[in-house]
């Protein structure tokens, strides 16, 4: 078990890597062995979305990297949507919380991660119960060979070590995400301007389909998020994620989500 600071709140053995959940500084961590896979603020808690809800977060997310996906959201407010790589679930969370009519479809591979993203987050079973939200265990190329049709796709997969999915390097698995939507949101795990973003950029490029924005989550994290699915510069500007909500977890995504529009 990777020492990390905090109230350990969960350890399980992943398929990958060890699973620690933790409770430190009013957030709720998730690693898979050393890689952060999501947070979520304490407060406000999962009972202020729903009252029978057990204790655990609510829906603020604090990863910056996964603020765009609210932008995806943007675009696709009544949609169906097709996210491969669940993580802790804090960017499913926060998408179905602010776009109350959108569905989502979660492939992931790791069942052990599912589960224990299900007990820390009680959003996620809230949002399964409701029928918003649909997670499946499995592999991202097998799904894809089934040749699904959604409004919007997002690829937050990782191999568990911080690093590119090797596939996406792949302009055959480029193609197979573009079978499924031309409106792509992808995470590249990669400095801006390094040879991932460029070799993933050149494969959708080619195949009529370029990027249109890059939202840069430097210098939190590494991740650059691509996008091949316009949105409204207006829109953009003017949304702001946990609208109505005070403290200093929505006040932090607020802020995060307006530098990221920003590009600085």
């Amino acid at each position: 078990m990777v020492a990390l600071p905090g109230s350990v709140v969960r350890h399980s053995r992943g398929r990958f890597a060890d699973i620690t959940v933790l409770d430190y500084v009013g957030r709720r961590w998730l690693y898979s062995g050393k890689v952060l896979q999501a947070i979520a603020f304490l407060e406000p808690a999962a009972a202020s979305v729903s009252a029978d809800l057990p204790a655990g977060p609510g829906p603020v997310q604090g990863c910056t990297y996964t603020l765009p996906w609210l932008a995806a959201g943007l675009g696709n407010s009544a949609g169906r949507g097709l996210m491969l790589g669940l993580g802790g679930g804090e960017g499913a969370i926060a998408l179905l919380y602010h776009f109350p009519d959108l569905r989502l479809d979660v492939v992931e591979i790791d069942p052990t991660i599912i589960d224990v993203a299900r007990a820390v987050y009680p959003l996620l079973q809230h949002y399964e119960h409701g029928k918003r939200l649909q997670i499946r265990t499995g592999d991202a190329n097998r799904m894809l060979a089934e040749q699904p049709v959604y409004d919007f796709l997002i690829c937050d997969i990782d191999p568990a070590r911080g690093e590119i999915y090797p596939d996406l390097l792949n302009p055959k698995f480029i193609s197979s995400l573009l079978s499924v939507t031309a409106k792509l949101w992808i995470n590249v795990i990669d400095r801006p301007g390094g040879r991932a973003e460029i070799t993933i950029s050149r494969a959708l490029q080619e195949a009529g389909h370029p990027v249109v924005r890059i939202f840069s989550c430097q210098p939190n994290s590494r991740n650059q998020i691509l996008t091949t699915q316009p949105v409204d510069e207006r829109t953009l500007q003017s949304f702001e994620p946990y609208a109505g909500i005070d403290g200093g977890g929505p006040e932090l995504a607020r802020r995060r989500f307006a530098r990221l529009v920003s590009g600085h």
